[in-house]
């Protein structure tokens, strides 16, 4: 009785998660793959596709106009990401803690956010 249930309730959680993978292969695994495949071929769309095994990988690590663009990646991730963390952890830290005046600062901090969906909720009335 008891193994029954678990596979009832195996085969319900399947059954929620299926749409959810079934769009996560149709939507992105099988694009990926195909553009990675399709990364080894010359194709111009009309006429049927060529193998050129890895030289569009070495025409575009030649490239500058890539190289530039790996860089500014590297430098986003690697110094403007972690500075963006550091700089918001410290504010919600101190708005997490029970001070003096604190819910006076916490509504100065959230009003943009608040004054923004008011006005949106104006202009669409």
């Amino acid at each position: 009785m008891n193994r029954k249930k678990e596979i009832k309730n195996l085969l319900t959680g399947l059954g929620f998660l299926a749409p959810n993978i079934l769009e996560f292969i149709v939507f992105m695994l099988i694009p990926v793959i195909v553009a990675f495949v399709l990364s080894f071929h010359r194709w111009d769309m009309f006429s049927s596709p060529e193998f050129v095994g890895l030289k569009n990988y070495k025409l575009l690590l030649r490239d500058p106009w890539f190289q530039k663009s790996l860089l500014n990646t590297f430098f986003f991730v690697i110094v403007s990401v972690p500075i963006s963390i550091v700089l918001s952890f410290f504010p919600s830290i101190f708005l997490n803690e029970k001070l003096r005046g604190i819910v006076i600062f916490r509504t100065i901090y959230f009003l943009p956010v608040v004054a923004s969906l008011i006005a949106v909720a104006l202009v669409w009335r």
